[in-house]
Order: structure tokens, then C-alpha cells, then sequence
């Protein structure tokens, strides 16, 4: 029997035996996976290869993330774009864990999603442009990102979160204004929910969120500006913070 061509996979399994009816599908290069109703994730040892998968949007359940984890360790090296949903932290990945599975990689978006490290790997992140990381306001853990600023053609960098880890401002922030990062950057947007702003008791960690904010805005202005006065047919996609 010939099997038809898929482009685009959609998965919803109940069951881990579900994941090996659809492994010979080898012409997937899009697909799309909700674990919200797996049973027994943990007793899952391996994900079905799909040797041209680019897209992969995985949303994982609330108990474990082992089927995101063997999904990028069988199809990671191939992916461009990766959209993941509800990653909670007791998972242990980390950036590391992502960028060494996916060193293709060029659109990564979090969406309430906790990761457990800061430490995307310089060799994993050369081809990242677009970062998206959107956690909610009643999210509890620190947003620590500043690994990803390293990645040399880093295009569009968008942050949204109620608390942030500014542990290393001292160190990222002259980097910023010395264009030894964000070379390219074009679109960049930092928010935090305004009552949590207002409400906050460290004043510290206030200063270093408009800190970084401003000297990544100003950093944007000044090189859209040179570029578009460089080019007329320039267009400027810029983003700031309010």
C-alpha cells in the first residue's frame, strides 16, 4: 500500500501506543501535538522520526513533558520553528536542553512555559532570529533570558512577564551599548504587568527592568535609524516597551 504524502500532522494521543501508528509517516514537515490528555507520559521511551519536520507546535500537559523532551531529541536537528505551551519547570529543560536537540533553529516561542536554566549554548543559538516568551501574570518564577541575547542574528525579541532575573545586568548592559549583541535587532518589546510595577517591593529590581528596557530600546532606535537613513526603502518594525 502507498501511503499519501502528509505535509501536516495533527496529534492528540489518550495513549502512548497511539505515537506508533503514525511512524511511518515520513513526509511530515509540520505537526502539531497536544498532550493535554496522555495518560501514562512517563512510561513513554521514544518519539516516531520525521526526517523533514520543520514546524513543530507542542502544547504538554501538566504532569510531564517526556514527549516534547523525545520528540526534540528524534527530530530537533531538522526543526526552523518550535511553538511549545504549559512547559512547567519541575520538567529540568533548559535552554541547553532545546538548542543543543534543535541547533536549526530559527523561531523559538514560549507560551506560559518555565524553563530550569539560562545557558543556551552559543553553537546552538546561530541561526535563532525570532524569540517569544510569554509567561502569565500569576506566573512565580523568574524569566531569565540573557543567553539567548548572545545569538548573533537575533532578529525580533519579545518578553512578557511579571518577574525577571537581572542578575547579570552589569555585564549585559555595556555589551548592548558597545553593539557587542543585538546587532540586528529590529523589533524588541519588554512589558510586565503594570499593577505588578506599581506593587512591587524591590525598588532594585524595578530599576534594573527600565534599565535594560531603555538601553535595549535606545540601542533599536539608533540602529533602525542608521539603517533606514542608509536605505529609503528601508521599513521600521520596532516595538518598544511602554
Amino acid at each position: 500500500m502507498t501511503l499519501p504524502r502528509y505535509f501536516q500532522l495533527e496529534l492528540g494521543p489518550k495513549c502512548i501506543t497511539e505515537f506508533s501508528l503514525v511512524g511511518r509517516l515520513a513526509q511530515v514537515d509540520e505537526i502539531n501535538v497536544t498532550c493535554s490528555e496522555l495518560r501514562n507520559e512517563d512510561q513513554l521511551r521514544g518519539f516516531p522520526h520525521f526526517p523533514q519536520v520543520k514546524l513543530a507546535r507542542f502544547c504538554c500537559n501538566q504532569y510531564s513533558a517526556r514527549a516534547l523532551w523525545h520528540f526534540l531529541k528524534t527530530n530537533g536537528n531538522t526543526l526552523n520553528k518550535l511553538v511549545v505551551w504549559n512547559l512547567e519547570s519541575k520538567e529540568q529543560i533548559s535552554f541547553g536542553n532545546i538548542f543543543c536537540c534543535c541547533p536549526n533553529l530559527k523561531t523559538l516561542i514560549l507560551e506560559h512555559s518555565h524553563l530550569c536554566g539560562n545557558d543556551a549554548p552559543a553553537v546552538g543559538i546561530q541561526q535563532l532570529r525570532h524569540f517569544t516568551w510569554h509567561f502569565t501574570p500569576s506566573d512565580s518564577d523568574l524569566i531569565a533570558f540573557s543567553s539567548i541575547l548572545w545569538a548573533p542574528q537575533l532578529e525580533e525579541l519579545e518578553i512578557h512577564g511579571a518577574k525577571f532575573d537581572f542578575s547579570d545586568n552589569s555585564t549585559i548592559i555595556p555589551l548592548i551599548v558597545n553593539r557587542d549583541i543585538l546587532r540586528k535587532l529590529k523589533k524588541f518589546s519588554m512589558l510586565k504587568p503594570r499593577e505588578d510595577y506599581l506593587e512591587s517591593d524591590d525598588d532594585s529590581g524595578d530599576e534594573n527592568y527600565e534599565e535594560l528596557k531603555t538601553r535595549t530600546s535606545e540601542f533599536t532606535r539608533r540602529r533602525l535609524n542608521s539603517s533606514r537613513n542608509n536605505s529609503p526603502a528601508y521599513k521600521r518594525h520596532c516595538i518598544l516597551p511602554l
